[in-house]
Formats: C-alpha cells, structure tokens, sequence
C-alpha cells in the first residue's frame, strides 16, 4: 500500500486503456536508456529511491523464513522475483497516470530485493547462532 500510495496512484485520475496503450507503445525497454538522458545525480537518486522502495521485499521474505534458512540460494529467488512483480505491477500503473514508467525499475527492485533477503538472511541467521553461542 505505501508504494502505490508514494507513486500517487491517488492523487490522479486514471488514464484510459488506449493512452496507456499509446504511452507503453513509446516506451524505451534498453535497460538504463532513461538513465542515461538525466544528470549522474538524478540517475543516481533514482536508482537509489528504487533501492529503498523494493529492498524492504526482500527483508520480508528473509523474516518469513525464520532462523533456519533452508535453501537460500533458491529463496533468494524467490525475495527477487517477488520485488520485480511489485515493481512491475508499480512501473504497469504508471501507465494509467500519465507517468512514463521505466522498465530499469523492474531490474533494480529484483536485484536490490534479492541482495536484501541475502543480507538479512545472513544477519538473521549469524545473530540466531551466535546467540545459542551465548546460552
């Protein structure tokens, strides 16, 4: 709910089908493409804000697993393709609110997602035996 709410899925009206259609029809998919046309400051912001808006998913799947984590590899999988449906389904509203949505955003939210389940995962896990270490 907050990232629909961040990127002010209600504060507009909704488009109609056809102008999402005419606005996905003049969309860039080479990744970074956008990125490239804007200062290194605003790329980096950017980048930066998607990090912060799609790492949060990846903490999520780490604190679902719990203590013991199984198979990280493939869960981390999972914490990544979970943050590029989000960012996906994010990136797919802009469509409908006159905004040009950027298909890199979809690349940094599975990345950032999946580093961010490894990290936690990792400190969960540590602090979990570290802590039996103690007792």
């Amino acid at each position: 709910m907050t990232l629909v709410l961040v990127n002010g899925w209600f504060r507009t009206r909704l488009d109609t089908l056809s102008d999402a259609i005419a606005r996905l029809e003049d969309l860039h998919f080479v990744p970074f493409y956008y990125y490239y046309f804007v200062s290194e400051q605003w790329a980096l912001k950017s980048a930066l804000v998607q990090v912060a808006m799609y790492s949060p998913a990846g903490v999520l799947v780490a604190i679902a697993e719990g203590p013991q984590p199984r198979q990280r590899a493939r869960v981390g999988w999972v914490a990544a393709m979970f943050g590029a449906m989000l960012a996906l389904v994010i990136e797919a509203g802009k469509l409908f609110l006159g905004k040009r949505p950027d298909p890199t955003d979809v690349l940094i939210a599975l990345v950032a997602s999946y580093v961010a389940y490894q990290l936690t995962s990792y400190t969960i896990s540590h602090a979990t035996i570290s802590r039996q270490g103690i007792a």
